[in-house]
């Protein structure tokens, strides 16, 4: 089906190429352009597979010379609001930069989850200090974790919904998750 469109779609453009003067097209070569369209059309919008971990229980430190973005949404239904939370940490467990932010309106938990990991990709680009810390930016892991590790991501987006709901913090949190983010860093110099 998807080639009897691209077909069409192209015959029609080899029409209007005719009728507006333009040397008619031969029909092996729009065959052959539709059928390589539709390929690297098809590869364009492929979807990657996705392979999520669940495993982990307590927030993990990035390997040194990365940066780790954990990303959250709270859901105020009754309000028809969402609370978004992300926050960048070096291997130390250090703070580089927080950010919430609310959107008004209801959407599906995962689309909640895809914008906040948009939202915590947007920030590490934004912040130039982070990139510069970054030993290969092209390298890039997602992984799914418990509400347990993810602490601290969860809190920004709960203080987003109750408190002044955008915000950048760099190298901090707001004081409520700052005990939080100590507790996260045991163990990591």
């Amino acid at each position: 089906m998807e080639l009897l469109l691209v077909l069409l779609w192209r015959f029609w453009f080899r029409r209007n190429h005719a009728v507006h003067s333009a040397p008619l097209l031969s029909v092996e070569d729009t065959v052959g352009w539709s059928e390589r369209f539709l390929v690297d059309f098809q590869a364009a919008v492929a979807v990657p597979s996705v392979r999520c971990e669940l495993v982990v229980e307590r927030w993990l430190a990035p390997g040194p010379g990365w940066v780790k973005i954990n990303s959250d949404v709270a859901v105020d239904v009754r309000g028809r609001r969402l609370g978004f939370g992300v926050v960048i940490r070096v291997c130390t467990g250090k703070v580089l930069v927080s950010y919430t932010s609310l959107l008004l309106g209801l959407f599906s938990s995962d689309i909640g989850e895809a914008l906040a990991i948009l939202l915590g990709l947007r920030l590490a680009i934004d912040m130039d200090d982070i990139l510069s810390l970054v030993v290969n930016f092209a390298d890039l892991s997602f992984s799914s974790v418990r509400r347990s590790a993810n602490i601290v991501a969860h809190g920004l987006a709960k203080f987003a919904l109750s408190h002044q709901p955008v915000g950048v913090r760099l190298g901090s949190v707001p004081s409520s998750l700052a005990l939080v983010v100590l507790d996260d860093s045991r163990g990591y110099p």
